[in-house]
């Protein structure tokens, strides 16, 4: 409920502002999910698993620490940076502790389905109320919802839908793609395939590269999982053909997305910010091995903070657009050059260890239940890693908090929901040899013990 209030409170708040920023439902989710936090922390001890997540996690804190004050770079411009940028850096942290104590007592009462639920239904609205200013701004004269021009991608027009930017309203289109997606597989109606279809189309016309290419592999993904032969076959095969034929009746869209990877990956966009961003990050992190920078020094909100971090100076960031004094907006394109850059080679190496722990139980819990909710879960985490490698989203107010709170819930299901199901199939098993005589000791051959991928769905 609490996560369900955020996102559509989110999007009330576009409604009163001009530009896409931090809003109060931000720290209000931050701060009513944090209360949880010292909960969780004991509930997590319980299990190797998130203990392994809180030693990871102290392990990350301590090289932020040490990085900050052994280097000089987080103090140049005063403290106040530094406290901002370690504040930062734990947020989503205190966020993952909070949730997962939520998640942990619904999991063990048997409410995570609906909790999960109520998430789908609020993404939903939320992409379908945003889709009206979505509709205009494609179909328009190219002025956005406030009276500015538009960004231009091709010949399209690039929507900001109702949160005033072009890939805030792409990522509300794709996470209420897949929230209507996973109800659809979870049943199927005329209405939810409406709704998918509709959803789906509004990604296609933000003609943004990481969504879409994330919208696609959920679709194979719910394809591979859950398809049948029966009413639900043919929704799929209907969202498959839409897809097809949307394609060819907008190849100038496509043709947009494969310009946009040519451009990044090639020699053309090697002056571009992202790109930079990275080659410094590689080149602190060798300078300072091995534990970076510090926090608020580089690709951080913090190093933006009371004046400009020296690295951007240092290492050839500084005079490119959007990446310099006045206008400093592109230095917080990235994710990833900021955590090797701040915290070095010791840094990333920890975080990613946390990071792959959630995947890796939603992963898990995915493929032993096979439910939409559980494929849901990996797929939204699995596709705002892909979205972090050119966009700031395990930082950002909006994919930072879905992150760590699917990734709570992923691995609240896995400690609580996993063992049950062994012992029900345990159980299962024992029967069925004693019926057929055999030892209850031996291990039948999977294709002996009666079970198939509808008994999950």
């Amino acid at each position: 409920m609490i996560v369900a209030l955020f996102l559509i409170g989110r999007l009330v708040y576009g409604f009163f502002r001009t530009e896409n920023e931090s809003t109060l439902a931000d720290e209000m989710l931050v701060a009513c999910l944090g209360i949880f936090a010292p909960y969780a922390i004991v509930a997590l001890g319980k299990s190797s698993k998130g203990l392994r997540f809180i030693i990871y996690f102290i392990v990350y804190v301590a090289i932020i620490l040490a990085s900050s004050y052994l280097h000089p770079f987080s103090t140049e411009r005063g403290k106040y940076p530094l406290y901002l940028g370690f504040a930062l850096d734990i947020k989503f942290f205190v966020l993952f502790f909070g949730a997962y104590a939520l998640a942990a007592n619904s999991v063990a009462k048997g409410r995570s389905e609906r909790a999960i639920g109520l998430i789908l239904q609020a993404l939903i609205f939320v992409a379908c109320v945003d889709s009206i200013q979505v509709i205009r701004d494609a179909l328009g004269s190219g002025i956005d919802f406030d009276g500015n021009r538009l960004g231009v991608r091709g010949p399209f027009y690039r929507p900001e839908g109702f949160f005033h930017h072009a890939v805030a309203s792409a990522q509300v289109a794709l996470f209420g793609f897949l929230a209507s997606l996973t109800r659809l597989a979870k049943r199927f109606t005329p209405a939810r395939l409406g709704v998918a279809i509709y959803i789906f189309l509004m990604l296609i016309i933000h003609v943004s590269v990481k969504e879409i290419i994330v919208g696609c592999f959920a679709l194979m993904l719910f394809v591979l999982l859950f398809v049948r032969s029966d009413a639900l076959t043919k929704a799929v095969a209907a969202l498959v053909g839409i897809a097809a034929v949307g394609s060819v009746l907008t190849s100038a869209a496509g043709d947009q997305v494969f310009q946009r990877i040519s451009y990044y990956t090639g020699e053309q966009g090697s002056d571009e910010v992202r790109r930079v961003l990275y080659r410094a990050s590689f080149d602190i992190a060798n300078d300072m091995m091995p534990i970076g920078s510090g926090t608020s020094t580089f690709g951080s909100q913090g190093s933006r903070t009371d004046g400009y971090s020296s690295l951007y100076f240092t290492y050839g960031v500084y005079g490119r657009w959007g990446a310099n004094k006045e206008n400093d907006t592109y230095l917080l394109d990235t994710f990833w050059p900021k955590i090797f850059a701040e915290t070095g080679y010791a840094g990333l190496f920890f975080f990613i260890l946390t990071v792959m722990i959630l995947l890796g139980a939603g992963f898990r819990v995915m493929m032993v239940t096979r439910t939409p909710e559980d494929a849901f879960l990996f797929v939204s985490m699995f596709g705002i890693l892909i979205i972090s490698s050119a966009a700031a989203a395990l930082g950002d107010e909006l994919t930072g908090p879905l992150f760590y709170v699917f990734g709570a819930f992923a691995l609240a299901r896995t400690r609580h929901l996993l063992p049950s199901i062994r012992r029900g199939r345990n159980a299962r098993r024992g029967a069925m040899q004693k019926v057929r005589g055999q030892r209850p000791g031996r291990v039948m051959p999977a294709a002996e013990q009666g079970f198939s991928r509808k008994d999950f769905v």
